[in-house]
C-alpha cells in the first residue's frame, strides 16, 4: 500500500482486494498510478534496488523483497503486472492452513471468552 501512495497523484486510484479461493487467499494491490517499466520489473523483488525517484522519497530496497521472503517462506508467491504510466497490480498469494487446535475448532477461530483468536491462553 506505501509503495502505491508513493508512485500515485491526486486523482489516481488504489484498490486494496482480498480473495478465497482453490485453497488460496489473494491480497491484490492496484492502482492507476505512474506504473514500472520493464527494465525494473526484472529487479523489483531483489534486495537494496529502489524504484524511480517517488517525489524525493527513497526507501531502502527491502520492503518487496520482505514480502517475497516471507510469502515463499508460507509457501505462496507474490506477482506483479504493470504498464508504464498506467500502474500496476501486486498480488500476494499465500496458501490457507486448515491446520486444527484440539478440539477440531480451526485455529483463528474465536471462542465466547477468548480474546486471542482463538489460540489457547499462552499458546503462541
Amino acid at each position: 500500500m506505501e509503495n502505491a501512495i508513493q508512485h500515485t497523484s491526486p486523482g489516481d486510484v488504489i484498490r486494496l482486494s482480498a480473495q478465497r479461493e482453490d485453497g488460496f487467499a489473494r491480497l491484490v494491490v492496484e492502482d492507476t498510478g505512474a506504473g514500472i517499466g520493464p527494465a525494473e520489473l526484472s529487479t523489483l523483488f531483489e534486495r537494496f534496488t529502489t524504484g524511480a525517484d517517488a517525489g524525493g522519497r527513497r526507501g531502502t530496497g527491502l520492503g518487496l523483497a520482505l514480502v517475497r521472503a516471507v510469502a515463499r517462506g508460507h509457501g505462496g508467491e507474490v506477482r506483479v503486472r504493470s504498464v508504464l504510466g498506467q500502474g500496476s497490480s501486486f498480488e500476494l498469494v499465500l496458501p490457507v492452513c486448515a491446520r486444527e487446535r484440539a478440539g477440531g475448532v480451526p485455529i483463528g477461530t474465536s471462542l465466547p471468552g477468548d480474546d486471542q483468536g482463538g489460540l489457547p491462553s499462552g499458546a503462541t
